[in-house]
């Protein structure tokens, strides 16, 4: 479904992707983990438009999409749910999720499903976006995403600042989100619950791919459980 070969992609003179090569299968999740500045955020601007890429090629379906603007690449099925959310405070939950569906009209198919995933915001419907709680922000979130109707969701960093109970909840809504057919790229700091979601996976370092692999893989792969899932190596083996 998403090729991304060779991609190249600057800050200025800094190359923050320095030739990255992934794919996302049609109906698939794919997790992309990596520390701190690794390049994951601006991995998902590229592929959503944000950025625009100086070498290399994204493909959608085939279409070469890099170097379209922004709404160009929404209209042909990716959405993009950003770090830290973004949600207008003062605009209401309604508007919110019809400002999702801004390249179409929305069916009331579109508000059901959103609404069976998250009943919560069928009840804040009037409710300014920035007097919800994170957790309802990041529902708010992915709900607008999905008014656009896409075919792939990039999500970068969902469970950020979540307790643990609205993380788990979050990853049920993605892994039934992806039974609908909705394939996923995500972004996620807490990597073995990435991997733990996705089937297939890469490893970012300083805007370069440095594994993949299938993510059960990585999940029991020693190096991938010292440096991102906190398991200490005891004489030479992971502990």
């Amino acid at each position: 479904m998403l090729d991304l070969d060779n991609v190249v992609t600057t800050y200025g003179s800094i190359e923050a992707l320095k030739g990255i090569t992934l794919s996302v299968p049609e109906g698939g999740i794919v997790s992309l983990i990596g520390a701190n500045g690794a390049g994951k955020s601006t991995t998902l601007m590229t592929v959503s438009g944000v950025q625009t890429p100086v070498g290399g090629e994204i493909r959608f379906r085939g279409e070469l999409i890099s170097g379209l603007k922004p709404h160009e690449i929404a209209a042909r099925g990716i959405a993009h749910v950003p770090e830290g959310r973004r949600i207008f405070p003062r605009l209401s939950v309604r508007e919110h999720l019809e400002m999702g569906a801004f390249l179409r009209s929305a069916s009331s198919d579109d508000w059901e499903r959103v609404f069976t995933l998250f009943p919560v915001l069928k009840e804040r419907l009037g409710q300014p976006g920035g007097t919800l709680s994170g957790g309802e922000q990041q529902m708010l979130a992915i709900g607008r995403a999905l008014m656009a109707r896409p075919a792939l969701i990039l999500l970068d960093e969902p469970s950020l600042g979540l307790a643990p109970i609205l993380v788990s909840k979050i990853f049920r809504m993605i892994r039934e989100i992806n039974r609908e057919g909705l394939a996923v790229l995500l972004v996620e700091q807490n990597a073995k619950a990435a991997l733990s979601l996705s089937s297939r996976a890469y490893v970012l370092e300083t805007g370069r791919i440095v594994a993949s692999g299938p993510s059960a893989d990585l999940l029991n792969d020693p190096a991938v459980q010292e440096a991102y899932l906190g398991v200490k190596r005891r004489g030479g083996a992971a502990a």
